[in-house]
């Protein structure tokens, strides 16, 4: 077997072990440290057909999946460092530079609360505004939250997938992958139709810690999987930053115990700018990240415009017909809840609209 492993060889690697990540991680192992893999490990490797081989590579090719070898110039460089790196990465979109431009990965879990996905969004737009590429899983809850926000802002969203690219199951609806694709780009080491499998989220956390410079946590219970990542990020030797919370709420019990372990608190944005700015400083802009949001557009507030908001957040604006509502007052089969949320929080954290008590909004 060539040591380089090339991409015939690791797709043979791979398939030969139906798809079992850790077992072709290990002989792997044995062969970048030239350590001979016994004559039945080839065997079962060299009976994999060039038919399937080929068969593999057509199908990324029809649905324009790159497919990235570990050996390529353009393998992400942080990932080759980390424990396991994946040995083929599958991309659709445009790869970022991970290693010259500032990256963060920010996680939470799927039923976050309503300050968790402001936070997420907050830190997407004010980190993508500033320069920063914004990683995750692309899941429901603060993950779409903070890509939504990174969208928006023009920055660069990444999700890493647990299933393959061309999967039945994936973690967010097939527009938002779209939107995500258009702007920067979806990753995934499972072959394009592979489902989904439990082991399949700790090894793709695994990549998100890895692409980044710090990850944050913006909450997490004891059992949330955002917790994982930033173990991962953690062993691979990278910051891990976390939003405090209240800790009589069970929300944060998991996210509250990192602080306690060691991570860094996140109080304010500038904690990150501090971090990284000496680092980045060429590509990092503090002041966009702080800037105000200039179209002109006086529906509501003739002393605000709402230039640089998201089409969805200014439609939804634009239909507001009380100084009081509630979200489902705003409902429609043109937008999914999710669409509504997050377009509401992007209204308040801009100053058009304030939270109250018991789900109610007021314009500003």
């Amino acid at each position: 077997m060539d040591r380089s492993l090339t991409l015939e060889g690791f797709i043979r690697l791979k398939i030969a072990y139906g798809m079992n990540t850790a077992r072709a991680f290990s002989v792997y192992t044995k062969l970048i440290s030239g350590i001979e893999i016994d004559k039945k490990d080839k065997n079962k490797i060299d009976k994999v057909s060039k038919k399937e081989i080929k068969s593999i590579i057509e199908k990324c090719d029809k649905s324009d999946i790159r497919i990235i070898k570990f050996t390529d110039s353009d393998y992400p460089y942080p990932l080759r460092y980390i424990n396991g790196p994946p040995l083929l990465l599958f991309c659709r979109g445009t790869l970022p530079d991970f290693f010259n431009y500032p990256t963060i990965t920010i996680v939470g879990p799927r039923e976050v609360s309503d300050y968790g996905k402001k936070a997420a969004y907050s830190l997407g737009l004010k980190l993508g505004k500033a320069g920063f590429t914004i990683v995750n899983g692309a899941a429901k809850g603060a993950d779409s939250y903070a890509l939504k926000g990174a969208i928006e802002s023009g920055g660069i969203p990444v999700g890493v997938l647990a299933c393959g690219l061309n999967s039945d199951y994936l973690p967010c609806s097939k527009d938002f992958i779209e939107e995500i694709v258009k702007h920067g780009c979806i990753l995934s080491e499972e072959f394009p139709s592979n489902g989904v499998i439990r082991a399949s989220f700790p090894h793709r956390n695994r990549i998100m810690a890895g692409l980044s410079r710090a990850t944050v946590v913006v909450e997490g219970g004891v059992r949330s999987g955002a917790l994982i990542t930033a173990k991962h990020a953690a062993n691979q030797g990278s910051d891990v930053l976390v939003i405090p919370g209240n800790p009589s709420l069970k929300e944060y019990k998991g996210s509250n115990q990192l602080i306690r372990d060691g991570a860094i608190p996140l109080l304010e944005l500038d904690d990150i700018f501090d971090l990284y700015m000496h680092m980045y400083s060429d590509h990092i802009d503090k002041e966009k990240a702080y800037g105000d949001f200039v179209i002109k557009n006086d529906k509501i507030n003739e002393n605000k415009s709402l230039e640089g908001l998201s089409k969805n957040a200014i439609i939804l604006y634009n239909n507001i017909k009380t100084n009081k509502f509630t979200a489902d007052d705003l409902l429609s089969d043109e937008y999914t809840n999710d669409d509504i949320m997050s377009s509401l929080t992007e209204l308040e954290l801009q100053g058009f609209i304030k939270s109250l008590p018991g789900g109610l909004f007021e314009v500003c």
